[in-house]
């Protein structure tokens, strides 16, 4: 493309041309320089959509499978905690004794 104006500015007969090549060569930059920009910045705004996305269903899915606990239920965990530990304290004792 330089090479092709400076071709144009050395005849001079085409001289408004040569001029109006000059504006359109700056006009083409700004537009590429604009659309490279516009470019990152709708990139920048479809990730953070996609994230809120994420976090609207996230919590939505918790909320949907959130129970109330009732004191049966939490009795029953209590006793599947203690099982555990006395499951983990016995075979503590046990590899001890042998």
């Amino acid at each position: 493309m330089n090479m092709f104006m400076k071709q144009m500015i050395n005849n001079d007969d085409s001289a408004a041309e040569a001029q109006a090549l000059k504006k359109l060569v700056k006009t083409c930059k700004s537009v590429y320089a604009t659309s490279v920009l516009l470019q990152s910045t709708n990139e920048d705004l479809l990730l953070a959509a996609h994230y809120q996305h994420e976090r609207v269903t996230r919590f939505k899915d918790h909320y949907i499978n959130a129970r109330i606990l009732n004191l049966e239920i939490i009795e029953k965990r209590n006793q599947k905690t203690e099982d555990k530990t006395q499951e983990k304290f016995n075979k503590q004792n046990d590899m001890l004794l042998n």
